[in-house]
């Protein structure tokens, strides 16, 4: 039996940020002297727990919200246009999931049983694992009923309310969890309205690497002389506009970075700019690493941003047919007090004034986040598999 089993979306997630968390929180794991793995396991060919189809979420979200989301996948659809390019990012993910040599055999929704009997104590987390639009009967851990054994890392909502219905699905499942932490302070408020356990706020698991964890997996260098990275994943012209003349205005070669949800969109082919079309994890890293400044709408392009300490700007994401997504952002934000480089259409002004950043504070920040975070993840898997081996957690 090895030690610990993480539950993550990892396994063929084509996002930058997603796997490099997976990465992250496994190397972390590993260098507490932990025998762990990732766990197998592919999202598109098991079902949502709480939204088993698009009429549920009609009847939640209204027909409005349902025609966004089903035009956003029509879009998508389109991916024939650019499929040249997405097959080699692909083999790229690919080839850093084989590299990490984390991975464990293939499980789904009738297998996952066999984890318990596999692995001593189950981490769920980082990023968006309780979403209810895109959450997992995995990344609940449904498949044991042993509190002591369950821990969360990081979880992330992406939201900050639940319908009745998500709620009377999601949390009976994380109650059951005996150590709960999540990466947002609206995640931790929100799980505050139905759970008495306790709940902790700690950093993203990228966080917890040091450059130097990064420099060893980034990329050559890919630009030469001085660039700004622009890494969105809406559809915003205005914003693309601003971006462009930002970087005219500041002498900087504009390196966009297209196609972040590996699907089709209208706007990534229009305008000027060069296109890091076929890049993978390693080079994602890279083109943050060296670039002088980042217009972004990411959660992970912000965090490698402060990982880099590089300037940057964040754009609040289209707000239509979603339900307040920018959460995230807003609470990184407010946790390196970097509120002031949140901008939207109505201030694109204050573009200018964010050339600079403040260092020292940002390193002090996260130092200090770092630290408690990785004191957290320690204690708590310790405690979790003590419980296991002396007979009490199973």
């Amino acid at each position: 039996m090895r030690d610990i089993a993480i539950l993550t979306k990892y396994y063929k997630n084509y996002n930058y940020g997603g796997m490099l968390q997976g990465y992250a929180l496994h190397k972390v794991i590993s260098m507490l002297g932990y025998s762990v793995d990732l766990v197998s396991y592919d999202v598109r060919q098991n079902s949502n727990p709480v939204y088993v189809s698009l009429i549920q979420q009609c009847k939640q979200y209204g027909l409005r919200a349902a025609i966004y989301k089903a035009g956003e996948k029509a879009i998508g659809k389109c991916n024939f246009l650019i499929s040249d390019l997405l097959e080699t990012r692909i083999q790229k993910f690919n080839q850093f999931m084989i590299d990490a040599n984390a991975n464990t055999k293939l499980y789904n929704d009738d297998t996952i049983l066999e984890l318990g009997n596999e692995y001593k104590i189950f981490v769920s987390g980082s990023d968006q694992i309780w979403n209810p639009n895109s959450v997992r009967k995995l990344y609940l851990q449904t498949f044991i009923n042993a509190p002591n054994r369950k821990i969360s890392y990081a979880a992330s909502i992406g939201r900050n309310t639940f319908t009745e219905h998500e709620a009377d699905i999601l949390i009976p499942y994380i109650r059951n969890f005996g150590t709960i932490s999540v990466r947002e302070e609206t995640a931790k408020k929100l799980l505050e309205n139905y759970i008495q356990n306790n709940i902790y706020t700690v950093i993203d698991p990228t966080m917890l690497l040091s450059l130097e964890d990064w420099d060893n997996i980034a990329s050559k260098r890919l630009i030469i002389g001085k660039y700004a990275i622009v890494y969105f994943f809406s559809n915003n012209l205005a914003v693309r506009k601003a971006s462009m003349d930002f970087c005219n205005r500041h002498g900087l070669q504009m390196v966009l970075i297209p196609y972040a949800k590996q699907e089709f969109n209208l706007t990534d082919g229009k305008g000027v700019g060069k296109r890091l079309k076929n890049i993978g994890p390693r080079e994602f890293v890279s083109a943050i690493k060296h670039a002088e400044f980042v217009l972004t709408d990411s959660f992970h392009g912000v965090v490698f941003s402060i990982i880099y300490q590089k300037p940057f700007a964040v754009f609040e994401r289209n707000k239509a047919g979603h339900v307040s997504m920018n959460s995230r952002l807003y609470d990184l934000l407010n946790t390196f007090d970097l509120t002031d480089r949140l901008i939207d259409i109505e201030n694109i002004g204050l573009l200018d004034s964010l050339i600079e950043i403040d260092t020292e504070k940002v390193v002090k920040i996260l130092t200090q986040k770092k630290c408690e975070s990785h004191t957290f993840l320690k204690e708590s898997i310790d405690k979790a598999v003590r419980s296991v081996d002396n007979g009490t957690g199973k």
